[in-house]
């Protein structure tokens, strides 16, 4: 993993190291975690939640239901899927709800109501779909508390900076006429210019531009004495997205729903970026887990919009700047440098996971291709993987359904649970630490089931054994060269016994790795 130190707390002991991600550093690892998994699922809220700010009122009350339940279930999904996902976009949905309202109905109290009548069922029915849900799981750390850690704006910028740019040019540009009349100057009107209102250029509408670029100076300035650096760029770009905002909701200018869409996007975004620089979710390894997985949706966020700006730079005409050769090309150049540098942990990164493996192999998917030569020491004896890789074959072509398999636990980041991790197939205990970490009071459970494993293997007490076994279910027993490692002795005989006393079968055998099946509980083989 990468892992950057952020800074310091108060104290001089205490360092706290977080791991930055992308969506590219989870695939490149192969890392089938919630926050990955869940991106598509993000990007069909988005996408559900676009076809409510065109459509809504469009095409009768029955479409309107229909893409309403369909956006619930779409953010609903996502507290099972990635809880971490689901607080942003609904609130995301509850925006984009209120701005459906807004342009459907021109009086305002009947826009209120109606989002606030959707905004409400949405919410609620995102929660009632999966009620058996949250009915058997408990959620720990769910508060929220204060920060020591800040983002380093060199950081910030070396992960977001090519997206960065092309918002910061698109929203600069939206947001110059309200910029030049809060100083007190008139850009003039012409059919290039982004359409505002009637009063831009009043007394009244001048003084509430001064009060907000002025309030928003304030903000900044004082973050930026405080070293919250990166806040301060948010500051400023939060203040070009407000005023941008304002602009499009007022012009009359067609296509308006795809404008304010993107602008939504980047204002959660940005509230995003701020927000990790000052609270952290409660009991969080420092800010571990607030910072990596909050930036994967500022990724996605500041992905679409920044696509969606670029198009717009390029082929809208009210982009003046954009369309003289020479601005135009410098422009693209600097953007185009920038998309190049950001393919450079692409290549290098890949090349460097590559080398990191136990043996060099020629580009492929197959995740299991190392295992043919590799050789992994555990406790300082070799094992062949080649003889786990046949065993892990037999179950994924023999197995049907999901059931329970037994292997040795080990400590992280070693080779345990080879086969519930290369098969689906579940096992008894899986990667200690994460189910210590997310169990709360509940921990004790892994202590507990790592102990019964231990026992499972080498007690040579086959009735004991058997209760352990019948307690978790278990359908197949595996028995390799990682057991002998770790449970050496007598004990591992034990599932020959059964074998010939009956209760078991010994259905897969390479002479280093063997499967059992256990027959009260054995899972019925094709």
């Amino acid at each position: 993993l990468t892992f950057w130190l952020w800074g310091k707390s108060d104290l001089p002991s205490e360092v706290s190291w977080h791991i930055t991600e992308f969506p590219y550093f989870s695939f490149l690892f192969a890392d089938l975690h919630a926050h990955m998994i869940a991106i598509p699922f993000t990007i069909l809220v988005i996408a559900l939640g676009l076809n409510i700010v065109v459509g809504l009122r469009r095409l009768g009350l029955v479409w309107d239901l229909m893409a309403l339940v369909l956006l619930a279930l779409a953010v609903g999904a996502l507290w099972p899927i990635n809880s971490w996902d689901y607080p942003s976009y609904l609130i995301l949905c509850l925006v984009l709800i209120g701005l459906a309202a807004y342009r459907s109905w021109n009086a305002p109290k009947s826009s209120i109501s109606w989002g606030v009548v959707f905004g409400i069922m949405v919410a609620i029915l995102s929660v009632v779909a999966f009620y058996p849900f949250h009915q058997a799981v408990e959620t720990f750390g769910t508060g929220v508390e204060a920060t020591r850690w800040k983002t380093p704006l060199v950081n910030f910028l070396g992960i977001h900076g090519l997206f960065l740019v092309i918002i910061g040019c698109f929203l600069a540009w939206q947001a110059r006429r309200a910029l030049y009349l809060a100083v007190g100057r008139d850009l003039g009107g012409t059919n290039l210019d982004v359409t505002v209102s009637t009063n831009a250029n009043s007394g009244l509408y001048r003084k509430y531009l001064r009060l907000v670029v002025a309030v928003g100076v304030l903000v900044a300035a004082f973050f930026a004495v405080q070293g919250y650096f990166t806040v301060v760029l948010m500051c400023v770009y939060l203040l070009l997205a407000g005023l941008s905002f304002r602009n499009a909701m007022v012009s009359r200018e067609r296509g308006q729903a795809y404008s304010l869409f993107p602008l939504v996007l980047t204002g959660l975004g940005i509230g995003l970026v701020i927000g990790v620089d000052l609270v952290r979710v409660e009991d969080d390894i420092g800010r571990m887990n607030t910072l990596f997985k909050y930036y994967l949706e500022v990724w996605v966020l500041f992905g679409m919009s920044a696509a969606y700006f670029l198009w717009r730079m390029w082929y809208d005409d009210r982009f003046r700047p954009f369309k003289f050769n020479g601005i135009r090309y410098v422009w693209l150049a600097v953007v185009g440098a920038l998309f190049l540098s950001s393919l450079i942990y692409t290549a290098l990164g890949t090349h460097a996971r590559v080398a990191d493996r136990f043996n060099p192999l020629p580009p492929t998917l197959d995740g299991t291709a190392f295992m043919a030569e590799a050789v992994h020491w555990e406790k300082e004896q070799p094992i062949e993987l080649k003889w786990d890789l046949e065993a892990i074959r037999w179950l994924q072509d023999h197995v049907q359904g999901s059931p329970v398999i037994l292997e040795a636990h080990t400590e992280q980041y070693r080779w345990g649970g080879r086969m519930s991790n290369y098969t689906g197939l579940p096992t008894i205990l899986g990667w200690p630490w994460h189910q210590i970490q997310q169990r709360g009071p509940y921990s004790g459970e892994v202590h507990e089931r790592a102990r019964h494993i231990s026992q499972i293997y080498t007690s040579g007490d086959i009735q004991l054994a058997g209760e352990l076994l019948a307690r978790y279910e278990v359908a197949y027993a595996v028995v390799g060269d990682l057991e002998r490692v770790y449970y050496p002795g007598e004990g591992l005989s034990k599932f020959d016994i059964m074998a010939q006393q009956g209760a078991a079968t010994k259905v897969f055998d390479n002479g280093h790795t063997a499967i059992y099946q256990l027959t009260p509980l054995g899972a019925a083989l094709p």
